[in-house]
């Protein structure tokens, strides 16, 4: 069950909970309506809070107006050709950088984070070529896929084969495979495909503190846990590997942030046993556990 909780000011966030109750992680957060308006754009697939939502309460006919607008502004976005244009080439340019910066990696860690933000931006590229968002969740992306027509065929079967990759140079050469197919694709349809170099905004790092904290374990497993678990069942080795890379960004945020030591779970990512993956991530958790009871007493795994 996914809540969208549509928060009006600093007061109704208080409403923002996690807890783990019969080994189900709940994780209640708010989105500001910036955030909706965002999802409206259609600069990525990940849309479906303004295509698949039952309204169980609002507060006001104003708020329902609201949805309504932006649903409508999803609407006309994704009929808008040259709009869907200039989003795919937004994205293409990050695929560009992902391709840059796996010719310079020299740690099977970094190449894996490097591949996951690599498979993002292609499924976005994917998707809005077709007019499609994800429907069935993240676990579904590459069945919904290889259902899509406007995609090159040998683009969409390299795509599948991404998590079964064990080093560098096999990374480095199906990212090369799809970027010159899915570049020729896009020049046939006049998309432009120049590479925009992003500015990367270094911060000094910060204290940790126990607000910092707050919620972030139960967020970990209701994110991720079962996910892996589901994997396992599934013989999912794409969810397993998607799952490890969010779960490593949900860490390496963190890091980066705060004075505190680098957690790597990716660079043990075994594209042959899914059950070491979960293992891997548990163990993981132990070690945030750590950092957690150091604030909190009463976090049991």
């Amino acid at each position: 069950l996914d809540l969208l909780i549509v928060s009006n000011n600093e007061e109704s966030d208080k409403i923002r909970t996690a807890f783990i109750m019969d080994d189900i992680g709940y994780d209640i957060y708010t989105n500001t309506w910036d955030d909706i308006k965002n999802i409206s754009k259609y600069e990525n697939p990940y849309v479906a809070k303004l295509k698949q939502l039952d309204i169980v309460y609002t507060k006001n006919n104003d708020a329902m107006e609201k949805y309504k607008e932006l649903q409508a502004d999803l609407n006309d976005n994704m009929n808008n050709e040259e709009l869907i244009k200039e989003n795919i080439s937004k994205n293409f340019s990050k695929i560009l950088g992902n391709y840059n910066d796996i010719l310079n990696c020299e740690n099977i860690s970094e190449a894996y984070k490097i591949l996951g933000n690599f498979m993002f931006n292609l499924e976005n590229v994917i998707y809005l070529l077709n007019g499609k968002y994800v429907e069935h969740g993240t676990k579904n992306i590459p069945v919904e896929i290889v259902k899509m027509k406007n995609i090159p065929r040998d683009v969409v079967s390299t795509y599948l084969k991404l998590p079964e990759c064990k080093s560098i140079y096999e990374i480095i050469d199906k990212m090369f495979e799809i970027e010159k197919s899915l570049e020729t694709f896009l020049k046939d349809k006049n998309i432009k495909v120049d590479y925009e170099e992003e500015e990367k905004e270094i911060k000094e790092k910060q204290e940790l503190k126990s607000e910092n904290l707050t919620g972030s374990f139960e967020e970990l497993y209701s994110n991720y846990y079962n996910k892996l678990k589901t994997a396992i069942d599934e013989k999912n080795r794409y969810l397993s590997f998607r799952t490890m890379v969010d779960a490593q960004r949900f860490y390496d945020e963190y890091s980066e942030k705060f004075d505190i030591d680098p957690i790597d779970i990716i660079g043990k990512y075994n594209p042959n046993d899914l059950n070491e993956n979960h293992k891997t991530f548990v163990s993981s958790l132990q070690v945030w556990k750590d950092i957690y009871d150091s604030f909190y007493k009463n976090v049991n795994i």
